[in-house]
């Protein structure tokens, strides 16, 4: 029943031509930041099968390769994270999906249930943070599980905190404050594990996939949101913000988001 969410990768060429390489890259740190900058720039998060069409969202490696890479879609945390895992897999790194609560807008008194998929990819005994399918500020970059470590990549600047022997926060500096944008636990997970996630993400009225749409792309100058009717592009630190009408909706994710949805 769930053997579809462990196959291989069917092939890794078409996958890294989406990703604009042109070789399968050598499995070193250098590598896998350039796998995973790439991917930011050019695969969105997008949760319009779930939203405008109100489809489950399969985890199926092979439906998420033709989904993504044949049809040039995009997809949210569990769908991009889990074809990600499978094309470092195919390239020769250790991956470990992981579990996640979104803090980010939250207060400290709420905790939010776990709603997210990251990876940890492990090279010389180092576990590393990899991210490519969260919709808001993520690392272009793998981040070394060290507490305290703090970094910037492409002009944005992360830390990496320990909060006991089971969970890490992920923050994000804007300006000159840092803030929480969520709490992983580095215990190994296994693909069936989110399946259920899934479901939730996808079909329950508490779900905010179901109700709102969001697109996000990261850009060479900056990124570009669509959430609901309000599109924003920010390019060099400047940020245009405007409300859309559906006339326009289709026309902007082909512009800015390189998608084509029938």
């Amino acid at each position: 029943m769930y053997e579809e969410l462990y196959e291989p990768l069917p092939q890794k060429e078409p996958y890294l031509k989406r990703l604009g390489l042109a070789a399968v890259p050598a499995a070193d740190k250098k590598n896998l930041d350039l796998l995973i900058y790439s991917h930011q720039l050019h695969i969105p998060f997008e949760d319009l099968d779930v939203c405008e069409f109100k489809r489950t969202a399969s985890l199926s490696i092979s439906s998420l390769y033709e989904k993504v890479i044949l049809r040039k879609r995009g997809g949210y945390c569990y769908e991009l994270n889990a074809l990600f895992a499978s094309l470092l897999t195919a390239c020769g790194y250790e991956v470990t999906p992981c579990m996640s609560r979104i803090l980010r807008e939250c207060d400290d008194e709420f905790v939010p249930p776990i709603s997210h998929r990251i990876n940890l990819v492990k090279m010389d005994g180092q576990q590393y943070f990899c991210d490519v399918g969260y919709g808001g500020p993520m690392p272009a970059g793998a981040l070394p599980l060290l507490d305290g470590w703090e970094e910037r990549i492409q002009g944005q600047t992360f830390r990496l905190e320990q909060v006991d022997a089971f969970w890490w926060n992920l923050l994000y500096r804007s300006k000159d404050t840092f803030s929480t944008v969520m709490r992983f636990s580095p215990v190994p997970c296994e693909p069936v594990d989110f399946v259920a996630l899934n479901a939730f993400a996808s079909t329950h009225e508490h779900s905010v996939f179901p109700r709102l749409r969001m697109v996000n792309l990261r850009t060479l100058q900056g990124s570009v949101s669509l959430i609901g009717d309000t599109f924003t592009l920010s390019e060099n630190g400047n940020k245009t913000v405007r409300q859309i009408t559906e006339e326009e909706f289709l026309p902007i994710l082909e512009q800015y988001f390189h998608l084509c949805i029938s």
